[in-house]
């Protein structure tokens, strides 16, 4: 009889081993300190077999992506409604929520346990998926020991025993709106044909002077105010923190702002919390069939469901909506501009402006980079009629727009390309003429989570270590510890040297001869300043590269040794040949990136 094995830890694993060693298949989902443990154990144990994380995820990748989408999609057009916009796995984003991994991961394990007789090994740490799994086998006469028990943290208990995490947000923003107040409000109500831009307010919106830099839009806000356009910025404020808020509030540059956290009155919010109540009291009866490439995933939507709910996820959606729909009946808006991402929150502001105010114009603005993993950007047939969009999505130049079009499926009359109001400076400079002919200092940029570290500093492991003639210069994302990926590594450090940048990216890129990266933006930005880019395939279930298809000044390094072929490529060009790749690597940042000019930045008022 065919036997599946999950587990998060060694001794879980250990107890349901056969006692007599006979052939092992094994699969790590996820590097970790315990599946380290593990993998050591089972190598000395012998008889068994490692399955290549990278090479089965390459693999899957591209039907998954499209066969994910269409099954989520036509879910989205079943089930579309206010509380079922409210919960974020419904956007596909495999960020949000792990609905998106853990669908690939059961996917791949019935896969693997079909085509196999012998034991097979699976090394998660996501209940969800084991609960899937447990429930699977049965049907197809595999045995499956579940070693992955639920983890007794104090997060874990407030999901578990909720409504205690909707009470906690409900008492906190009433808090919240206590100590705020209406003021803000009050002077945004009096104010006529106002422009609205919406953005995020958290730590890293501040300068190291206190002064708030918003991270969407740039200085758009600014500008506006400059040509007498009356403007507000109403923010979300991360954590509902008063520190950031009245930080956020204080103003400067001549530019109104409030937060949007502080619009509801009390009533409002108990009977928002009210809602939320409820929703999480029906959410275990939630019961369907989903199909995703043949098999029923209908566990994990299940968990999803009651995820989004006990977290508290619904109640903050719900709260936006609420919050929104007060704004656009109290303020005369005659158009609001709020980052697209297709996120909950954002389908939540929509459906509450249009309920407050429906001749409002609402323009969302695709402010990143997108890859391939981006599935919250990509919908499946007649998805786009029941999701809620808004009127224009302004992007930040032809490559993005064309991607939402064609990948994306987004109506073409939907989408105009914009500016790059973030990466102001990339693609619009002189190209850089240094050039040494052998590459010697490599940049390395970070970005997305733990788990990219950890991949990117495996494969430099094996890349750059034995060649002692590169400098490495390392850049981490600054919400997250390169201390902690390096802390996961089997010996506990790097075995090659590098430093560690904190000054600005421009520094950075000037000294370079090459820039690696697993999804930054970086990439981008180093092939507009005349900068060779090297993109790591770490082997994700999908694709991160923000150059997707685009290969003119940029190469692919898939496995470690890959990294030195690359290398002597680049070195190999002759000077004319490297001019003429820089420029069309300018060309296309160009085109990725537009400038941000006066002609530009007047389509968020016209579009």
């Amino acid at each position: 009889m065919r036997s599946v094995i999950l587990c998060r830890d060694l001794d879980a694993l250990r107890r349901r081993l056969p006692p007599q060693p006979e052939p092992i298949r094994y699969l790590i989902l996820r590097e970790s300190q315990a599946s380290l443990r593990i993998r050591t154990h089972l190598q000395q144990r012998g008889c068994s077999e490692e399955l290549s994380r990278a090479a089965l995820f390459r693999e899957r990748s591209p039907w998954f992506r499209s066969e994910y989408v269409r099954a989520l999609g036509r879910l989205n057009v079943e089930s579309s409604s206010l509380e079922w916009w409210a919960m974020p796995f419904t956007t596909k984003n495999p960020i949000s929520t792990d609905l998106c991994r853990d669908t690939f991961a059961f996917l791949l394990i019935v896969d693997l346990a079909r085509k196999t007789e012998s034991l097979l090994v699976v090394v998660t740490e996501s209940e969800a998926l084991a609960g899937q799994v447990e429930a699977w086998g049965p049907s197809e006469g595999v045995a499956v020991m579940n070693g992955v028990k639920p983890v007794w943290t104090g997060r874990g208990l407030i999901k578990r025993l909720a409504p205690l995490a909707v009470l906690l947000l409900m008492g906190r923003a009433l808090w919240f709106r206590i100590r705020m107040g209406a003021e803000a409000l009050e002077r945004t109500a009096k104010r006529g044909g106002t422009i609205v831009l919406v953005t995020l307010v958290h730590p890293h919106s501040f300068s190291p002077e206190g002064r708030f830099r918003d991270t969407y839009f740039g200085g758009l806000s600014e500008w506006l105010a400059a040509r007498n356009r009356p403007v507000v910025v109403a923010g979300l404020v991360q954590g509902q923190s008063i520190a950031l808020a009245r930080a956020f509030q204080s103003g400067d540059g001549g530019t109104a702002r409030m937060s949007l956290d502080a619009v509801l009155g009390p009533g409002e919010i108990l009977c928002c919390g009210w809602s939320a109540l409820r929703a999480f009291l029906s959410s275990g009866s939630w019961n369907a069939t989903v199909r995703v490439h043949g098999v029923n995933i209908e566990c994990l939507i299940a968990h999803a469901v009651r995820e989004a709910h006990g977290s508290g996820e619904v109640f903050r959606s719900l709260y936006v909506y609420h919050c929104a729909r007060r704004l656009g009946a109290r303020v005369r808006i005659v158009r609001c501009v709020y980052p697209y991402e297709n996120r909950a929150w954002e389908k939540m502001f929509l459906l509450g402006i249009r309920a407050g105010s429906p001749a409002t114009r609402v323009v969302g603005y695709q402010h990143a980079s997108i890859t391939a993993s981006h599935t919250n950007f990509m919908m499946a047939d007649k998805e786009p009629e029941v999701t809620p969009l808004p009127d224009v999505v302004v992007t930040m130049g032809t490559v993005t727009k064309d991607w939402l079009i064609r990948e994306g499926r987004h109506p073409a009359s939907l989408v105009m390309a914009g500016c790059a109001l973030r990466q102001a400076s990339a693609g619009a400079g002189a190209l850089r003429q240094r050039r040494t002919k052998r590459v010697v200092r490599v940049l390395v940029a970070l970005a997305t989570s733990l788990t990219e570290y950890l991949g990117t500093l495996t494969f430099l492991n094996e890349a750059v270590a034995p060649d002692k003639s590169r400098e490495v210069r390392i850049r981490p994302h600054p919400t997250l510890s390169l201390d902690e990926a390096v802390r996961l590594l089997p010996e506990g450090r790097a075995r090659f040297s590098y430093t560690t940048s904190r000054g600005p990216v421009a520094e950075d890129l000037a000294w370079a001869d090459v820039v690696l990266y697993a999804s930054s933006t970086i990439g981008l930005e180093a092939v507009g300043m005349g900068v060779p880019a090297v993109y790591l395939d770490l082997g994700d279930i999908l694709d991160t590269d923000p150059m997707g298809g685009w290969t003119e000044f940029k190469w692919i390094a898939r496995e470690p040794k890959d990294l030195r072929v690359v290398l002597a490529e680049i070195e190999a060009l002759s000077d004319d040949q490297y001019g003429a790749r820089q420029q069309r690597g300018h060309a296309y940042a160009e085109a990725y990136l537009y400038p941000v000019t006066d002609k530009n930045l007047e389509i968020f008022c016209e579009a």
